[in-house]
């Protein structure tokens, strides 16, 4: 009588043994597929900085000027870059349609916050750094957003637009007014054009909020330093959720930077309007930095560490800044020896 061959099979422990096995695989593969996609994303953010660029170059060759960070119509004198250049990084028809009579909206548009008025709450994907990881799309029927700004370099005062420096910046883009390519005797190479801002989940993050009521931040910008503690405002700090919420709006605190806190510090409005001076700091989701597109068309990406210099003085009319190699690459005129970030 032939007898049968007994089946092998796994014990309780061989089983636990091969399942860890796999737990640490899969831990330690994780981090570098977050990675992977991570760069991906800063890639993909590097390319939307770079055309944003060339938009405003191929602007500048069609009109021999730069577009203004914030312009007028007949209804409204907040009007964003991003407007005037919509047909430079295709968006054609909805240039269009903005430049139409429209109803009973003239050619131009609405106030940038008019949620009637249906092109300003068109998204446009572009405009959107795909390592977002806040409120990205706007709410249907709400006005699009944008993570993407311009530079108004190292000066706070024209986040003002009635502000006397408002249409001539330390930066290149002005208040209803444009200046050219010439103007920027630093170099293309040397003076930032646009970078990021986080439109964030809360107003109280650092990332996403902007503190507002801080007036003693135009003569001594560590003032804004001290709102926050880490990733967020401190308790007792009035906060809003301004940064990105609105792609038409060329008010700093919307679609505007400026180069005096390093990346990724707090924002501080000197009044609870919107339309202020004040700190629009640069930030992003990539980690350490933010992404810089320079006036050449070059991206660079700007480290949290990047040299700041003095931040207990009021921001420069001429010459140098004070704000180190941060507010060299903000000044289109500063005449400051600059060294790579």
């Amino acid at each position: 009588m032939c007898k049968r061959a007994r089946r092998e099979a796994f014990t309780l422990v061989e089983l636990l043994v091969v399942i860890a096995i796999i737990g640490i695989l899969i831990a330690l593969l994780l981090p570098a597929v977050q990675a992977a996609r991570e760069a991906a994303r800063r890639s993909q953010c590097n390319n939307n900085i770079k055309q944003l660029v060339l938009a405003m170059q191929n602007y500048h060759d069609v009109n021999r000027v730069i577009p203004c960070r914030l312009t007028g119509t007949a209804v409204s004198q907040r009007i964003s870059a991003f407007v005037e250049m919509l047909p430079f990084y295709e968006q054609q028809a909805l240039f269009t349609t903005v430049n139409s009579t429209l109803g009973t909206y003239p050619p131009g548009g609405g106030v940038p916050w008019d949620t009637n008025y249906q092109p300003w709450t068109m998204p446009i994907p572009s405009l959107i750094c795909p390592s977002e990881a806040g409120q990205a799309m706007a709410p249907a029927g709400a006005i699009g957003r944008a993570n993407y700004c311009v530079s108004l370099g190292d000066c706070m005062g024209p986040g003002n637009q009635y502000n006397a420096l408002a249409a001539n910046p330390r930066g290149i883009f002005g208040s209803n007014s444009h200046i050219t390519f010439a103007q920027i005797t630093d170099g293309t190479s040397n003076t930032a054009a646009f970078s990021e801002r986080v439109i964030g989940t809360s107003a109280v993050s650092v990332k996403g909020g902007t503190a507002y009521n801080i007036a003693g931040v135009m003569t001594n910008p560590s003032t804004c330093l001290a709102t926050a503690t880490g990733l967020y405002y401190n308790s007792g700090v009035s906060t809003a959720q301004w940064a990105g919420q609105r792609w038409p709006d060329g008010a700093m605190f919307y679609t505007g930077f400026n180069t005096v806190l390093p990346p990724n510090s707090p924002s501080c409005c000197v009044t609870n309007w919107d339309g202020d001076s004040g700190i629009a700091s640069a930030s992003s989701n990539h980690t350490g930095g933010v992404l810089v597109g320079m006036a050449d068309g070059s991206v660079r990406f700007v480290s949290d560490g990047i040299n700041a210099g003095l931040l207990t003085v009021s921001d420069p009319q001429a010459g140098i800044s004070p704000y180190g190699v941060w507010g060299a690459m903000g000044s289109k005129n500063g005449g400051e020896a600059q060294s790579q970030p």
